[in-house]
């Protein structure tokens, strides 16, 4: 899978647009909240992951904390 393609797929625009048609009744996407869920945690994952600094990375308190089970 290519990792350009993937952050374009799970990233908050294609969440809030399948949040945006669902709401209008588009046929095929009434049942998306675990959609919505599932694509905008893969947003925040690589958020976490596309960092500069070590500071900004990923800390077992961050993930927990930002991620709850």
């Amino acid at each position: 899978m290519r990792v350009k393609l993937a952050t374009q797929i799970f990233s908050r625009s294609v969440a809030d647009g399948l949040e945006f048609y669902s709401a209008r009744g588009t046929d095929g996407l009434q049942n998306v909240k675990g959609t919505v869920r599932f694509t905008k945690k893969f947003n925040d994952l690589f958020g976490a992951l596309n960092r500069y600094h070590p500071k900004e990375g990923i800390t077992n308190g961050r993930v927990l904390a930002s991620f709850p089970h």
